[in-house]
């Protein structure tokens, strides 16, 4: 498969030029180029950059109790759902995305037309 760009986010499927703009970076997943929106952007990568940056004895804003796990519900259970019904062809977008994310293999040629079409569409 030859290389694509996309404005899709390649974690949730919205189309990020839409919505999920703010706080996007670009992410790179078999040869589709695309992003990754700000509400998908990983927590735990912010915690981090926030914990090597401030010193909890030092800062009062400082959270020992923030959990991945509270932002992998909230992420499955309330904003995957949403962005469903906003963008119908997201979810097949991310299976689509998934199908391949662990493993060696390509899409077939069936699979890449739908992604491409996908990848085409604003739904």
């Amino acid at each position: 498969m030859e290389e694509y760009e996309t404005n899709r986010c390649l974690e949730c499927g919205i189309d990020t030029s839409v919505q999920g703009y703010v706080n996007r970076y670009p992410n790179i997943h078999n040869k589709i180029a695309g992003y990754t929106c700000g509400s998908c952007a990983s927590w735990s990568e912010a915690r981090d950059e926030y914990r090597s940056e401030h010193n909890p004895e030092d800062d009062d804003d400082w959270d020992d109790d923030w959990d991945d796990r509270e932002w992998e519900e909230w992420h499955k259970n309330e904003y995957l759902p949403e962005v469903d019904r906003d963008f119908p062809n997201a979810k097949r977008f991310r299976e689509l995305i998934q199908m391949t994310a662990w493993t060696n293999t390509d899409w077939t040629t069936e699979q890449k037309k739908e992604l491409l079409a996908i990848m085409e569409s604003k739904e």
